[in-house]
């Protein structure tokens, strides 16, 4: 009978489909070829984090059935990775990972005294 041991990803990393949009981009990106060898066309999708919940374009490498398999034996680093996707998207700096909410107050800043001489010249001539 065999066992089952039960591993961190489990219950911890549900697969979520990769968006066909994103599929696609990558492969326009890409060319239709993978993105580390260049020489054999896409068969799989890598996430850098090796989180399958985290499906953002910055995070997915479109690789060959080779390439895939040097990154699962760490032939290559995420870093390797994430820099040679930057290069085939065109990023010229580091993605942010995370989108920061807008805030819903609108902070006002101090006037300069240049500022509060134009508001009071506006007030004055309408």
């Amino acid at each position: 009978m065999p066992l089952h041991i039960k591993l961190p990803w489990d219950e911890e990393k549900k697969r979520k489909p990769i968006p066909f949009r994103i599929r696609k981009q990558l492969m326009i990106k890409g060319r239709g070829a993978c993105m580390w060898c260049k020489k054999q066309p896409i068969q799989e999708f890598h996430h850098i984090d090796e989180n399958p919940r985290h499906n953002r374009i910055e995070n997915i490498i479109a690789l060959c059935g080779t390439c895939h398999n040097k990154v699962h034996s760490q032939e290559f680093s995420r870093e390797l990775l994430q820099k040679r996707l930057w290069k085939v998207l065109g990023v010229k700096r580091k993605p942010t990972t995370r989108l920061k909410p807008k805030s819903r107050s609108k902070r006002r800043r101090a006037l300069t005294p240049l500022d509060k001489v134009l508001k009071q010249a506006k007030k004055d001539f309408g």
